[in-house]
């Protein structure tokens, strides 16, 4: 059965997915493709900073949502569902080029490369030395939590039923704690470059 175009514009998104979804005729996503390629594709270059490249990814993107479009349950959430897929493209390959850039760092420098993990493994210890001499000059309810945390390895849920508090509340005030000894560690102890 042919569908006419003008009759497809006039369709909403959740319409056009649930057709593609009941017939799995590709001309109902065609027309989403047409609706959404432009907004992705401006991600992707904003993202990418390359146009090649930002297209190559809309493409993936559509490629992932056309794959996986029968398992979108709720027709509604259609946009946030494929900008949740370009992003995750777009995270990936920035870990990818990371990595990378890495090993070709690696590949290229290795005398620096493992000079860089000597210094790393020295700012390691030099931190952990200082570790209880940061304990003692933190609020003794943060050092607590993190002595408990780090230190004694509880888990989440046994700091909620010791602290007699919520997930959400131990978590922020896990954060906080961090956030202060990273703040008394970078004022007393780090040597500067």
């Amino acid at each position: 059965m042919k569908i006419a175009a003008s009759i497809l514009t006039t369709l909403s998104d959740s319409a056009l997915i649930t057709q593609y979804q009941l017939s799995g005729q590709e001309i109902y996503f065609s027309e989403l493709y047409c609706r959404y390629y432009g907004k992705v594709n401006r991600y992707c270059l904003k993202a990418l900073g390359n146009s090649v490249d930002a297209a190559d990814m809309s493409q993936e993107v559509f490629l992932k949502a056309l794959e996986k479009l029968p398992t979108l349950r709720n027709s509604e959430l259609w946009v946030a569902w494929l900008f949740r897929i370009t992003r995750n493209k777009v995270i990936n390959r920035h870990k990818y080029e990371a990595l990378h850039r890495m090993d070709s760092f690696e590949e290229r420098n290795p005398d620096l490369a493992e000079e860089y993990e000597i210094e790393e493994k020295l700012e390691i210890e030099r931190k952990l030395n200082v570790l209880p001499q940061l304990l003692q000059e933190m609020p003794p309810k943060q050092a607590r939590l993190l002595r408990l945390k780090y230190l004694e390895g509880e888990s989440i849920e046994q700091l909620c039923d010791e602290l007699n508090a919520k997930e959400s509340a131990i978590k922020m005030r896990l954060l906080r704690a961090r956030t202060s000894m990273v703040k008394i560690y970078e004022a007393k102890y780090k040597v500067s470059a």
